[in-house]
């Protein structure tokens, strides 16, 4: 018996070591949306270079009303600087975020993730954007593109952790 308290003592004083060692990070989440009617939209979030937090996007989705189209992600293009769009909190007590939204984003260049890929016609499409985090001076963007006119949204949700 006295062997199984020394060992569960054990196991907790190591346990409250490794707790030690990485600090408890603060997380907030925030959703954001654009929407246009053409053939392209095209809609960013960055992080200024002042930043002390990192984005990781949890989620994004893709609407295309009436024709098929087609989105890339692009990571780390230019810094967009038009337009800025509206940033919700997903939590009232949640601080303003240092990552900014930008609708009809100017961002050029970047390293496209993955290639194009086609989206049905009507369609929602969710995103796979679990891997894509953004540091102090990053960005990344969706881009829909349609051959003819119609309504384009983008919705996405990420959290900042400092």
């Amino acid at each position: 018996m006295a062997l199984l308290r020394t060992l569960a003592l054990l196991i907790l004083v190591l346990l409250s070591a490794a707790a030690a060692q990485e600090p408890a990070k603060e997380r907030w989440t925030y959703v954001s949306g654009c929407e246009a009617t053409g053939t392209s939209l095209k809609c960013t979030v960055s992080l200024p270079g002042s930043s002390l937090r990192r984005v990781r996007l949890l989620s994004a989705l893709v609407v295309c009303a009436t024709a098929a189209c087609e989105y890339t992600i692009t990571r780390d293009g230019t810094t967009p600087t038009a337009t800025a769009g509206t940033i919700a909190k997903n939590r009232s007590v949640s601080p303003t975020p240092d990552g900014k939204w930008w609708t009809a984003s100017n961002s050029t260049g970047g390293t496209s993730l993955p290639a194009a890929i086609a989206i049905p016609f009507a369609t929602a499409l969710p995103l796979d954007v679990a891997d894509i985090e953004i540091l102090a001076g990053e960005n990344a963007s969706v881009t829909v593109t349609s051959v003819g006119s119609q309504r384009l949204q983008i919705f996405a949700k990420w959290e900042e952790i400092s």
